[in-house]
């Protein structure tokens, strides 16, 4: 999937999390922008991510060695993220940012690609294998979040 609908579907994933934690409208909106941040997080193996851009020759030196839809797209990553940022965050800023790099990897197992979530044990990329990356159900899916954000956020008013 394109960074966009990361991005999106993360902002979704954050702000069900806060929304079912019963945060204040303005906690919804922040933690929904900490989860569309961390589901942009896996790409950064990615040289056109738009993380690893945006950090210029610096990502480039520390992430050329990364192939893309590595490591950073297993469940030991998904793990590491979850300690680290359990251990250094607040508890709900930690859970939304968990559940936007949990949403990449789901959203990426759309794809015809797969993702290798359990990887190394079982080199196999497992997915839902439904559509190819900045096609027509990709735009579905954008349009879909883009409702339940506006629907989410209308009815904090």
């Amino acid at each position: 999937m394109m960074g966009a609908t990361h991005a999106i579907v993360g902002m979704v994933a954050g702000m069900m999390i806060a929304t079912y934690a019963h945060a204040a409208p303005a906690q919804v909106l922040f933690l929904g922008g900490v989860s569309a941040l961390a589901a942009l997080l896996p790409d950064i193996d990615h040289p056109n991510s738009s993380l690893r851009q945006r950090m210029g020759v610096a990502g480039h030196v520390a992430f050329f060695w990364l192939p893309h839809r590595g490591i950073t797209h297993t469940l030991i990553a998904l793990a590491m993220v979850s300690a680290v940022t359990l251990y250094f965050l607040p508890l709900q800023v930690a859970f939304a940012f968990i559940s936007g790099y949990a949403s990449h990897l789901l959203a990426d197992s759309l794809t015809r690609s797969g993702v290798p979530l359990v990887w190394p044990l079982l080199n196999y990329r497992y997915g839902f294998r439904m559509m190819s990356t900045g096609g027509l159900f990709e735009q579905i899916i954008n349009l879909i979040c883009l409702g339940i954000i506006g629907w989410m956020v209308v009815s904090m008013l």
